[in-house]
């Protein structure tokens, strides 16, 4: 869990700080996983990877920043120049599912709001400009110095045109910082902020989902002409930490779903629930765990049966939502409803990404919960590969 400054806590953090005002929490982070430069260089070789490399560009007193995207050959990141480049990794947590423990420093946060782990190693110099983001972002510093400029209060920088780059103008109204190992950036949606490297340094950036209206609406804005602002993020500046149960979308949640989608809120709360737990559950396309048929499920159920545990895949996405005394579980972007009896089993299996046979015990008891555990299975919750011979 994050260490607060000036003995803050989770409480104060939400009520201050959560979508409302940067916060710089020095030492706030010990034990978080590594990784080395040279694992995140492998990873941005693999296909199935996304990766970019960012170059500043200093000429004429004029500074433009290059993208390349990858996938990159080792030779090509081996003749990468002393400084000015960022290597950018998205999605580590999923292809490296170990590096997940990471979110543990953020149990305050409901899990299906936590994307993803974008890890950058910069050299010095390095950096992606003065940019903002649409999502809520802590910046972890792993190793090495990143000196940060975060747009003062009201300040507002007007955008500049770049392809890849959510570019603004160089801060002139802003505030500083110097990240050491340990050290943590939070920033809200729309803050505009620039981190140059000091030296060799790698940061762990936790990004946050949080869909548009047009995602959430999608199916509705092709028959609806007067859909207003479907470029509106879903967002939750009231955020209560009772809040933070796993994959658990609270009521709250719904009616923030609701209040975004604007004039389509007469839709009732099951519907909106719907919307908002499928699409934050679906993972992207090349990410996507694959599903499986009646056939694989009952193999897994039988070594289920034998003891072993089924392990939540690393590119698995699970949330659920109480309405109306019904359960509605989201699995990768499939809705089951089913009894409200197997929330405690979600739960578990959202906090310790694990199902032992105890839980199987417990779903196996009656029909409703053998079809939800055969359910999660199809969809590819779990890693089928994890504990035999395949």
């Amino acid at each position: 869990m994050l260490k607060f400054p000036n003995q803050g806590n989770i409480a104060g953090f939400l009520r201050d700080s959560w979508q409302k005002e940067a916060s710089f929490m020095q030492q706030a982070v010990t034990g978080l996983p590594e990784l080395a430069a040279d694992e995140i260089a492998w990873l941005a070789t693999q296909p199935d990877v996304e990766s970019r490399l960012v170059f500043t560009v200093e000429q004429d007193a004029e500074t433009t920043y290059r993208v390349e995207p990858g996938p990159f050959t080792e030779e090509q990141l081996a003749a990468l120049p002393e400084r000015n480049w960022t290597l950018l990794v998205q999605d580590v947590d999923k292809h490296l599912p170990e590096l997940a423990r990471v979110f543990e420093q953020f149990s305050f946060i409901p899990s299906w709001r936590i994307d993803d782990l974008m890890v950058s190693v910069a050299s010095p110099g390095g950096s992606v400009g003065p940019h903002v983001d649409n999502y809520d972002v802590f910046l972890c510093q792993v190793s090495g110095l990143r000196h940060w400029k975060v747009a003062s209060k009201n300040a507002e920088p007007k955008p500049q045109p770049h392809d890849d780059l959510r570019l603004v103008e160089p801060l002139t109204l802003f505030d500083e910082y110097t990240a050491k190992p340990g050290d943590v950036l939070y920033l809200p949606p729309g803050k505009a902020h620039w981190g140059v490297a000091t030296s060799l340094c790698i940061t762990y950036s936790i990004g946050m989902r949080a869909p548009t209206a047009g995602q959430l609406a999608a199916e509705f804005a092709r028959a609806t002409s007067d859909t207003p602002d479907l470029d509106s993020f879903y967002c939750d500046p009231d955020l209560a930490e009772d809040e933070a149960l796993g994959g658990r979308i609270s009521q709250a949640a719904i009616a923030r779903a609701r209040r975004t989608l604007q004039t389509l809120s007469t839709l009732d709360d099951a519907t909106i629930a719907k919307l908002l737990g499928a699409t934050l559950t679906d993972p992207k396309a090349w990410l996507a765990p694959p599903t499986h048929d009646e056939r694989e499920s009952s193999k897994v159920l039988t070594r289920f049966r034998a003891g072993e545990s089924l392990v939540l895949h690393g590119m698995a996405r699970l949330a659920w939502t109480a309405v109306n005394g019904q359960l509605l579980v989201f699995a990768n972007g499939f809705t089951l409803p089913t009894e409200s009896d197997w929330e405690p089993a979600l739960l578990t299996l959202s906090r310790h990404r694990r199902l032992d046979t105890a839980a199987h015990s417990e779903l196996s008891a009656s029909p409703s919960g053998q079809h939800l555990l055969r359910w999660l299975i199809e969809s590819g919750i779990f890693d089928l590969d994890h504990g035999s011979d395949a």
